[in-house]
């Protein structure tokens, strides 16, 4: 059996500081795991400046008037900072992980040497992200949180049929929810997404 690879999940949690970013890393590096992982974005590509933040947005930080897409631009960090944090991993003995949330931003981080792309539930039907993914010949871990059975196994079909091979694919069974509470976890996913679709799953 290989050895569990364990990614401490960073995302937006810095809210937007480079500073506390770094921080996070660090505090990370102390616990034995072996990653951590950000997101990447340009909000104006991925939100629409019409769309309102969730209930649970505005529960765990106020700002009621703010838009979903001032939230993500106030979250996201820039390429250079990207850039920094990635070696600043390194010398901490971390592998650095990225999701991209736009086709520009996928091109620019597998430009940069990273050794998976995470790629996330609301990508697994985004048919020019996989059919990029399945050339790039790097592992690709996806989430499946927001997915039905069925646009996961297409999402893994496209990547296979392009190229990718299927032992550098990881499928990750995700509850969205903010808190997930015990109830909804259902680990049990894991054993039917590996029999069904023959892949690592975590």
């Amino acid at each position: 059996m290989a050895a569990t690879y364990v990614i401490g999940e960073i995302g937006v949690n810095h809210n937007g500081s480079f500073d506390l970013a770094r921080e996070m890393i660090f505090a990370i590096s102390q616990t034995g795991i072996d990653a951590v992982k950000f997101q990447l974005a340009q909000p104006s590509e991925l939100v629409s400046r019409w769309a309102p933040k969730a209930s649970y947005q505005i529960e765990n930080e106020g700002k009621a008037d703010e838009s979903q897409l001032e939230m993500a631009s106030r979250l996201a960090l820039s390429r250079d900072d990207i850039l920094s944090l990635k070696a600043f991993s390194s010398d901490c003995g971390l592998d650095f992980l990225c999701t991209p949330f736009d086709m520009n931003s996928l091109r620019w981080l597998l430009s940069i040497g990273l050794k998976a792309i995470k790629l996330s539930s609301g990508d697994l039907v985004n048919v020019q992200m996989l059919e990029y993914l399945s050339k790039a010949r790097i592992p690709v871990i996806m989430s499946t949180g927001m997915a039905e059975f069925a646009e996961v196994a297409f999402a893994l079909d496209i990547l296979v049929r392009g190229g990718l091979p299927l032992d550098l694919i990881t499928i990750l069974q995700c509850t969205t929810a903010y808190p997930t509470y015990h109830d909804e976890v259902n680990l049990n996913a894991m054993v039917t997404i590996a029999q069904q679709l023959g892949v690592a799953v975590g």
